[in-house]
């Protein structure tokens, strides 16, 4: 990874610059974002639907955490129906999560678990889905604890692309194991509407999930961006979360390999700040 010439603490003011403009400044954005972990953190987002944008949700806040913090970041592809965080993040790993979760092993140190493991652009270290199978193979809960736990303990944040959907085993497990989740759904009535659903879900299942919750709105197209964030707040608050707007963007849109310097500011001062405020939620437990 090439050398900065500037802090750290530089680098993230000028990532957050336009944030002031926004609740909250660039300095409380750019702590947050590199505050230290007691242990390692893990964040799951979760697609309330298909085509809701989360392994795009997914590669943004891992690409922020690896940039902006001096940790190990891990990024986990969950997603059974041939999850595209890999695609994403321009990396892939030489082995799957359904492959390591078949027969139960110990990683023993970080150079053990780094074999399984692929790496990105921006330095985080991913493990993929299953590529090229006709009939990809859904991951058992006990399954995905081992392998997940196994691993992740040599990593500050890992940030899991789970698949569509609430009531999946699977998907219950990530959801259960996170210290902080994210539902990514449409920017959209249609979306909102479904992201209350969601949140009634989690409220009867775990009412106490509720805290670590964000909703990311994320706009499919360019009238996306008009949607009314005060009236979508009200409908998201008997809750108590909080929606973040990840407004379009031409070049997530192509949905090919996410490279940052090639997004619109609006776009990356929301990537940042969502990620920031998840981390915050997830340093929360204990």
């Amino acid at each position: 990874m090439p050398e900065h010439a500037d802090s750290r603490l530089q680098r993230l003011r000028s990532s957050v610059r336009g944030a002031g403009r926004n609740t909250r400044g660039a300095d409380d954005v750019a702590g947050e974002l590199a505050a230290p972990v007691t242990t390692g953190r893990r964040i799951a987002v979760l697609g309330i639907r298909g085509g809701s944008g989360k392994s795009t949700v997914a590669a943004l806040l891992v690409s922020a955490y690896a940039t902006h913090r001096g940790d190990r970041v891990l990024a986990v592809d969950a997603d059974p129906d041939l999850g595209s965080l890999g695609l994403r993040l321009g990396a892939n790993s030489p082995t799957s999560l359904a492959n390591l979760g078949r027969v139960p092993r110990v990683w023993s140190t970080l150079d053990e678990a780094e074999r399984c493991l692929g790496r990105s652009q921006s330095g985080a270290w991913i493990l993929s889905g299953e590529r090229g199978s006709a009939a990809p193979e859904t991951v058992a809960p006990n399954a995905y604890f081992g392998v997940l736990h196994g691993i992740s303990r040599y990593f500050a944040v890992t940030v899991v692309d789970a698949g569509a959907g609430m009531v999946t085993p699977l998907n219950q497990a990530v959801l259960s194991d996170a210290h902080a989740i994210v539902l990514a759904t449409p920017a959209s009535i249609d979306g909102v509407v479904s992201a209350r659903r969601a949140l009634e879900w989690i409220r009867e299942w775990n009412p106490q999930r509720l805290q670590q919750a964000t909703i990311a709105l994320t706009a499919m197209s360019p009238q996306a961006v008009s949607i009314d964030l005060n009236r979508t707040a009200e409908a998201f608050a008997p809750f108590g979360v909080v929606p973040a707007l990840l407004p379009y963007d031409r070049h997530l849109a192509t949905g090919s390999t996410i490279e940052p310097w090639r997004l619109g500011e609006r776009t990356r001062n929301s990537a940042v700040q969502l990620a920031a405020a998840t981390l915050s939620k997830a340093r929360a437990l204990p």
